[in-house]
């Protein structure tokens, strides 16, 4: 197992890789020039002149790509153009507030989820069924930004039960978490009614029927144990979603994490920010993406059989 996980970080490099050659690419060839955002409107083009020798803008791609990798390599992100903080303490700084979101949010999707997908998978095409899918279908369809103005606007405004914006109170994780948990949560609930349909006619599933075991211990122990491999999937592709998804429900609900520094950045023309924010996102779907690989050793002992032969 841990050679495996060892390969799995190795595996990690390449990726990174291309994840900062198609952003540094992108960011290269958008219009516009961060000096002017910089020195302001009525900069002389000798002030610009200037900005462009010192940060090495001059340079050809590669040579600038060179040396934002060799940079990155010793830990160096760079430096904000607005503020000349260094770029990893801002995003460490924001990151917790993202963090904190998405658990929650994914909290919210998996809770709900399951019990919805388990509930519509035990009664299926029955009326309760019907209205779960068709609840789940609007789940899908409905994007983070409308979902998240109607609930402002029920919750915030017309109730004035939670607060529509900022951070640092309880109430204030409540709306922009369901706005980014029930989207994923009817994905989840979907996909776990179609695991569970898949395994609940099975031979083993009858033979606990018959040996007269309670009906909780068959869903829980048998069932679901058996579905759970695409259900642990769907969630960590999820929660990868989730994250990226906060760039939008943290700009509408103003609160100070990631994806609103990233946003903000990108008005700004701020790059170094940009391209650190999702480097660091990118980062954190890898890694997720290796502890889902190591769970599922533990959820289904065949997995980790496959894993101990892959060594």
């Amino acid at each position: 197992m841990i050679k495996y996980i060892v390969r799995r970080l190795i595996a990690l490099i390449p990726v990174l890789l291309g994840v900062t050659l198609i952003v540094f690419t992108l960011l290269y060839f958008t219009p516009g020039d961060p000096a002017l955002v910089m020195l302001g409107d009525e900069a002389t083009p000798e002030a610009i002149a200037q900005i462009h020798e010192e940060l090495g803008w001059n340079d050809p791609f590669w040579v600038r790509y060179f040396h934002y990798v060799v940079d990155l390599l010793h830990g160096d992100l760079g430096q904000s153009y607005t503020n000349g903080r260094p770029v990893f303490e801002l995003l460490i700084e924001r990151l917790p507030k993202t963090i904190t979101l998405a658990l929650i949010s994914t909290a919210i999707a998996v809770t709900l989820g399951i019990i919805l997908g388990i509930i519509a998978a035990i009664k299926q095409n029955s009326i309760f069924d019907n209205l779960c899918m068709l609840l789940a279908l609007v789940g899908i369809s409905m994007p983070h930004f409308w979902q998240g103005l109607l609930l402002m606007l029920l919750f915030g405004v017309k109730l004035g039960w939670l607060p529509i914006s900022g951070w640092g109170e309880v109430g204030n994780v409540i709306l922009p978490s369901l706005t980014i948990g029930l989207g994923s949560m009817a994905i989840i609930a979907r996909m776990t009614r179609s695991s569970m349909l898949e395994v609940i006619n099975q031979d083993y599933i009858n033979f606990a029927k018959a040996k007269g075991q309670k009906s909780s211990r068959i869903i829980t122990g048998h069932e679901l144990r058996n579905a759970l491999i695409p259900i642990i999937t769907t969630i960590a592709i999820q929660f990868g979603n989730m994250l990226g998804g906060s760039v939008i429900t943290e700009t509408i609900f103003a609160i100070p994490g990631v994806g609103k520094l990233m946003v903000d950045s990108i008005r700004s023309a701020n790059y170094p920010v940009v391209q650190g924010g999702v480097l660091l996102i990118a980062c954190i779907y890898c890694v997720n993406n290796l502890l889902v690989d190591v769970i599922y050793a533990f959820v289904d002992p065949r997995v980790k059989t496959n894993l101990s032969n892959a060594r």
